[in-house]
């Protein structure tokens, strides 16, 4: 019993939680600002890039940050997938495929160090 009352006591010793400032920011609104402004400036294409390897899935995904001359300099996204030649990732692909319906789908694979050509641009 003196252990709750210790305890009780305790917690209405404590000054009350401080109100958050006028000043401070609106971290949740600047967030989603900042969201916004980044999808603006994206244009997801209707393209699934399959890679057979770590190397040629980088390659591709640099290519994410080169921005389109047909849509007013927004970079193009893609989903890039990696196809290890097993059962079961064949049927992941197939799964993610259907869902996805893209336009075209592109086997990519990187020749040496820079990517070689790339996904096709974007249907107008």
């Amino acid at each position: 019993m003196l252990l709750h009352l210790t305890a009780l006591l305790a917690l209405t010793a404590q000054p009350p939680a401080a109100a958050p400032s006028p000043q401070a920011p609106d971290v949740p609104a600047a967030l989603g600002q900042r969201i916004a402004a980044a999808r603006a400036q994206t244009i997801a294409a209707s393209t699934l890039v399959i890679v057979p390897d770590e190397a040629s899935y980088l390659a591709a995904i640099a290519l994410w940050h080169t921005p389109s001359p047909d849509h007013n300099g927004a970079r193009t996204l893609f989903p890039i997938l990696i196809d290890d030649g097993t059962l079961p990732c064949h049927e992941d692909l197939a799964r993610f495929a259907r869902a996805f319906k893209p336009a075209y789908t592109v086997r990519f694979t990187a020749k040496g160090d820079a990517p070689a050509g790339g996904p096709p641009p974007p249907p107008p």
